[in-house]
């Protein structure tokens, strides 16, 4: 004889089995970015927004002498100084309060330089894509390998929140056709 089957766990095991779960597959951001895999297969994904009332981004970068763009984050506008060189861009957070130091480049956040013309085991990794194929010029994203900014400074709160959307700002970023 067998035994006798529950009505509530029978509903209950129907229930369950014709409920399916969708489990997203792990994203990975790729390490390169070039003309193979641009932002084309990411063209539909927006980046995170780190602040939803208000509108993250505001306004694109286009550097011309390189071949790419990014999205400067609404927060960043008048706070942050862009500095386009021969060997690439380089991204620094500007102070309102003025900052002394004797070492060189004080707020840097992030570069991206040909990857000739810089040693990029000088630079730590700042997110992903680490690199960016823009025609034959291979560039290499990188940041500072401490916190360039001194940390009895009043701002050092709003610098590390800017290095804090660094990867939000990468995930922007596109080759200029």
């Amino acid at each position: 004889m067998e035994p006798e089957a529950k009505p509530e766990v029978a509903v209950e095991q129907a229930i369950t089995s014709s409920i399916s779960v969708a489990v997203p597959p792990a994203q990975t951001k790729p390490d390169r970015i070039d003309e193979k895999n641009t932002a084309e297969s990411r063209e539909d994904q927006l980046p995170p927004m780190t602040n939803p009332e208000e509108s993250f981004y505001d306004d694109e970068y286009v550097s011309e002498q390189h071949g790419f763009s990014f999205i400067i984050p609404q927060k960043w506008m008048g706070r942050v100084a862009i500095t386009e060189l021969e060997e690439g861009v380089k991204v620094c957070y500007n102070s309102e309060q003025p900052v002394s130091t004797e070492y060189g480049t004080v707020g840097l956040l992030f570069t991206i330089y040909k990857r000739s013309t810089v040693y990029e085991d000088h630079f730590d990794t700042v997110g992903k894509p680490r690199y960016l194929t823009v025609g034959d010029v291979e560039y290499v994203f990188g940041g500072p390998t401490d916190i360039n900014f001194p940390e009895n400074h009043p701002e050092v709160e709003s610098f590390l929140e800017f290095g804090d959307d660094i990867q939000s700002v990468l995930d922007t970023l596109k080759i200029l056709d």
